[in-house]
């Protein structure tokens, strides 16, 4: 090979390395303001003060208000969200906010060959008749619920709606203003009822009784690992860790087992004003699942010692039960559970040699109608021990 083309060769690979583009992610810490994992919502604080809402998918779990998250950039688009416990998460929408309201109705049209276009929002006292743009075309479905707003000026005549959960953004301007809040159909919340709590491995679970006055109910759940000063907040909104769920259950996770963590739950009516709040404190525990706290009317079991075996009764539950779930322990340890029909209201329990001078402990729960059968949908719970 002649010197030429060594040189020539030599010049191509020197200029091959200057030129390959080299990309790096830009990152950027925010804080959590509030977040919503049923639809995956997320609002944040940048660290020049604009507020972001951040609409991602379902991988990111452990979200909190007492950490910050930590956006990623390619180009000027954030497309991934890392969190606590290092979990990343796509991003799909990301769009400045101004707030949230209610949106009271879509206004139909007269005209089936016209899309519906129109709806009266309710935003900070006042109510609003706006018009918006085909983007939107899943209005319906979240009549009478939260939705999120970011005005382009100050008296809020333009801006963008966004919808919960990415299902929609659009235009919208605003045909005219009233100054008068929307009527209030609905009662104020009272206490949630059948509260009751289970821990389990790094997660808790709730289950409460729905709301029995007619209307959209909302229910909010916040947690510290220290106690709250409840007067020490405005409203609900300013708490920390907030959850807000449809649903009469709820799961808590990424928790720490060991650890003990305060909850507070209370409903929301369609106002967003808060019942009176439940409080409890629970450690997450490795392994089985167990309940903290009996039923608010639990049943009462009997053991009666007979010479060959335990006998054990309860009152006849099956008017609300479809059937009984029994488990049976010796010094602490699993033995065997039976699944009993509802109209079996005594069991009985063979001795065994191993049995005597042990502590033996029975669990009996049942199924509620008309839920599905699964473990955490029990209600009743008892526990008797026995020394034998």
């Amino acid at each position: 090979m002649n010197k030429v083309l060594q040189l020539l060769l030599v010049t191509v690979l020197i200029f091959s390395t200057v030129v390959i583009p080299v990309s790096a992610d830009r990152s950027e810490k925010a804080q959590v303001i509030k977040f919503n994992n049923d639809t995956n919502d997320l609002i944040i604080k940048r660290g020049n003060g604009e507020r972001w809402l951040i609409q991602h998918n379902r991988a990111c779990t452990s979200i909190s208000t007492e950490f910050p998250v930590t956006l990623i950039w390619e180009g000027d688009k954030v497309v991934t969200l890392k969190v606590n416990f290092n979990e990343k998460c796509k991003v799909y929408n990301t769009v400045p906010y101004s707030g949230e309201g209610k949106l009271l109705r879509v206004i139909r049209s007269e005209n089936q060959l016209v899309k519906d276009h129109e709806a009266e929002i309710f935003y900070r006292g006042n109510q609003y008749m706006v018009d918006y743009d085909e983007r939107c075309r899943y209005m319906y479905d979240f009549e009478g619920d939260l939705i999120y707003y970011n005005f382009f000026n100050s008296n809020n005549t333009r801006g963008e709606i966004i919808l919960p959960g990415n299902r929609g953004q659009c235009e919208f301007k605003t045909l005219y203003t009233t100054d008068t809040a929307p009527e209030e159909t609905q009662e104020k919340p009272e206490t949630i009822e059948g509260f009751q709590h289970q821990a389990q491995n790094n997660s808790v679970y709730f289950y409460w009784k729905p709301m029995t006055a007619e209307g959209k109910w909302l229910y909010v759940i916040s947690y510290s690992r220290n106690p709250l000063e409840l007067d020490a907040y405005k409203n609900w909104r300013e708490m920390p860790n907030i959850r807000l769920t449809k649903r009469n259950s709820y799961t808590m996770r990424r928790l720490e087992n060991g650890r003990e963590y305060h909850f507070y739950i209370a409903a929301l009516n369609e106002g967003k004003e808060a019942g009176p709040w439940t409080q409890v404190s629970v450690t997450p525990v490795a392994g089985e699942r167990f309940v903290n706290n009996p039923d608010a009317e639990p049943f009462e079991i009997k053991m009666e010692d007979k010479s060959e075996y335990f006998k054990l009764s309860w009152p006849d539950r099956s008017k609300d039960s479809r059937r009984y779930y029994l488990r049976f322990y010796v010094n602490g340890k699993f033995k065997f559970f039976r699944i009993l029909h509802t109209d079996e209201i005594s069991f009985n329990i063979p001795k065994e040699p191993e049995y005597e001078g042990q502590n033996l402990k029975v669990i009996l729960r049942t199924f509620p109608k008309p839920q599905r059968p699964k473990f955490s949908d029990g209600i009743f719970w008892k526990v008797e021990e026995n020394e034998y």
